[in-house]
């Protein structure tokens, strides 16, 4: 038996690439599976309203963050300034207001950090190319070699007694506890293992083709796919999880078990971002400046001219 991959022609209007991994047993029959790697380009200085935007519920809860930032931040101080000319129950609702407000900056500060850094802004950032280095990279892309790593994990649910206490601030000789019970997974074995195939072809576009050439600064986002091809690969796949799952999960005395497998093809990078003809850098483009925005709060500006 033969596997291998093969790759159909590229969607012209957003450079679609498939590979398709396959075991051929004879002229009928033939194991397959379908690995697309798809290249959207979004011109920076070109807005494209399909691509243009990117929207997720973390930016949307970041963006409302920086809206609770500047009411937040402008009410704690005039709270702070006029606190002294308060008296009585007065004064003490503004501590109460003043702790509230304290609390909300906080953590909409470590909510707008933590989202920014790991937003695709600093992804692109992260992954900047000149034309060269871009279209190497794509083409390394097209000729690492798919993994479907398959994975079983053996475990078993234990009961356990939990102890908490705790105390009082005005009576620090007081404790109070609680006992409950709670179940736990306790992981006994695991084990992983490769689809099996041998050879593979690439039949994809290549990447200098890809009509991005009339722009200074290109997003590329790359999403991959992997599927199968036919029922014959289906069923191929189904027999070596089957056989998998067995040789580990009766290898020992094991309660239960959970399969699971990844989709991985070798190097791959969500989001780059390409310098496809000569010219000057744009000053803001660097993960320095990126982060100084982000420290100013200005990180929602550099966004949408990202």
């Amino acid at each position: 038996m033969i596997y291998g991959i093969k790759k159909s022609p590229v969607d012209q209007r957003i450079g679609r690439t498939y590979d398709e991994l396959h075991t051929i047993q004879d002229r009928t029959k033939t194991n397959s599976i379908e690995t697309s790697t798809v290249p959207e380009q979004t011109p920076i200085e070109k807005e494209e309203k399909e691509h243009f935007y990117e929207v997720s519920y973390a930016r949307v809860t970041s963006f409302q963050c920086y809206i609770c930032l500047f009411v937040y931040i402008p009410t704690l101080i005039y709270t702070v300034i006029y606190r002294t000319n308060l008296e009585g129950k007065g004064q003490h609702l503004s501590v109460i207001l003043m702790t509230c407000l304290s609390t909300g900056i906080i953590l909409c500060i470590i909510w707008t950090q933590a989202e920014s850094l790991s937003s695709w802004e600093m992804q692109y950032l992260e992954n900047i190319y000149n034309k060269e280095s871009c279209v190497k990279y794509l083409n390394e892309l097209r000729q690492s070699k798919p993994i479907i790593k398959m994975t079983v994990v053996c475990f078993h649910y234990e009961e356990r007694t939990v102890t908490r206490s705790g105390g009082r601030s005005d009576a620090s000789s007081y404790t109070d506890s609680s006992t409950y019970k709670e179940k736990v997974i306790v992981i006994d074995h695991q084990a992983s293992e490769n689809f099996k195939y041998d050879t593979w072809v690439d039949k994809s576009k290549d990447p200098t083709s890809l009509n991005i050439n009339r722009n200074k600064l290109t997003r590329v986002r790359i999403p991959a796919e992997i599927s199968f091809g036919n029922e014959f690969t289906k069923t191929q796949f189904n027999k070596q999880k089957e056989d998998f799952i067995q040789r580990v999960f009766r290898r020992g005395d094991y309660e239960q078990f959970k399969f699971s497998y990844e989709k991985i093809v070798s190097g791959h990078e969500s989001r780059i971002c390409s310098g496809w003809e000569s010219g000057e850098k744009i000053w803001w483009m660097s993960e320095d400046w990126f982060c100084l925005f982000n420290v100013l709060m200005l990180y929602m500006a550099l966004s949408v001219g990202f």
